[in-house]
């Protein structure tokens, strides 16, 4: 069982992560091997790129499994990504991730649909600065 995929769109410079239904995220593995694919991605397009991802996933209720992830994210977003944008889910697992985010210091980027998601990219895209990607060693080989 792969639990996602990875799908780049080179026009709208969006890696779009879709996950298999019931996917449950129960420990760091399944977020390394994850994040590794969205940097290997970026790398070879040789530029920051945005994310897109189905908020389908479920976390096993661990707040140390939850801080990794805030600090995985937070080195992707420094180093790789413009931001992360989420879609989709029940309205009160839209409401958990804005409050685990703005917690976190990342922002709440989580939309309804898809479509949504795009055009909140599109918006994002005209006020991002580009920056040029940073090659720092992901915080799980520290």
């Amino acid at each position: 069982m792969n639990n996602f995929t990875l799908n780049f769109d080179p026009v709208e410079n969006i890696i779009f992560v879709d996950w298999e239904k019931d996917s449950v995220i129960e420990s760091a593995d399944l977020l390394i091997r994850l994040y590794t694919g969205i940097v290997d991605v970026v790398k070879k397009q040789g530029k920051r790129s945005y994310v897109i991802s189905q908020n389908g996933v479920k976390f096993k209720p661990d707040e140390a499994l939850l801080a990794k992830r805030a600090v995985y994210v937070d080195w992707m977003t420094t180093n790789y990504l413009y931001c992360i944008v989420r879609w989709g889910g029940d309205a009160s697992s839209r409401n958990r991730i804005r409050v685990h985010a703005i917690k976190s210091g990342q922002p709440s980027n989580i939309y309804l649909t898809k479509e949504e998601a795009i055009e909140a990219v599109r918006q994002l895209r005209q006020t991002d600065p580009l920056r040029p990607i940073t090659d720092k060693p992901p915080p799980w080989n520290q």
